[in-house]
């Protein structure tokens, strides 16, 4: 499921109009996820100095049917698993990033797909 959204919104705008256009109420939408209503509004609010941790945000997104890693990029944060990734390989996995961050999405997706078809060959 995706969820078309302009790059220009914060947070707290996406989360709130994507909640709201399933029909959630702030109340029995935190209560899914598992966090006061006072937390979520202050999620949705971008309210400066507050901060939702990795694993509430990607509740929110698997609640909201939205991307997790775009939401945490808008939290200004990468998902665990790829700073794992980064550490684990630092000699070649920043460069990898400098040499594709700056590429478009098509060559990027075409990169992933190559490598997809040359694994379902193996």
């Amino acid at each position: 499921m995706s969820t078309e959204i302009t790059p220009a919104k914060t947070l707290g705008q996406v989360l709130r109009e994507t909640r709201m256009s399933k029909d959630f109420t702030l109340r029995k939408f935190a209560m899914a996820v598992g966090i006061s209503a006072t937390m979520m509004s202050k999620i949705e609010l971008d309210e400066v100095g507050f901060k939702a941790g990795e694993e509430t945000l990607k509740k929110i997104a698997d609640l909201l049917g939205l991307n997790s890693d775009y939401i945490l990029s808008l939290a200004k944060k990468v998902d665990s698993d790829l700073q794992t990734m980064i550490i684990n390989k630092p000699h070649i996995m920043p460069e990898f990033l400098r040499t594709f961050g700056n590429k478009s999405d098509k060559v990027l997706a075409d990169l992933i797909k190559q490598e997809k078809d040359k694994q379902g060959e193996s």
